[in-house]
């Protein structure tokens, strides 16, 4: 009684099978964990994009307003909503420098 046992077949197989099991769950979670990292990453490319176009679209707005001759009263009402928009902490640079780096970062 003082030797080996012999290991049980049935368990050996158990241990195989939770061991597979165990590492097939890993592999699946850092799959799913992947995906939602790409999936993060589209979003915030997509949310980036919608900025950029908002910013351009105000661009063209602005030059809009600008060049269209407005009475007075239009003029007086709409200055200082255009000295902000040109005091916007990300400055007046040519659409391409300000707007190009944005636009395309969602696969």
């Amino acid at each position: 009684m003082g030797g080996l046992r012999e290991v049980d077949p049935q368990l050996q197989l158990f241990a195989r099978l939770a061991i597979h099991s165990a590492a097939q769950q890993r592999r699946q979670l850092a799959v799913t964990r992947s995906r939602s990292r790409r999936d993060i990453a589209v979003a915030i490319g997509q949310v980036g994009n919608q900025l950029a176009l908002a910013l351009w679209r105000a661009d063209e707005l602005a030059s809009a307003v600008r060049s269209t001759r407005l009475c007075p009263a239009c003029s007086t009402a709409l200055q200082p909503a255009l000295e902000r928009f040109d005091e916007f902490p990300g400055g007046r640079h040519p659409p391409p420098l300000r707007y190009l780096p944005v636009i395309g970062t969602a696969g």
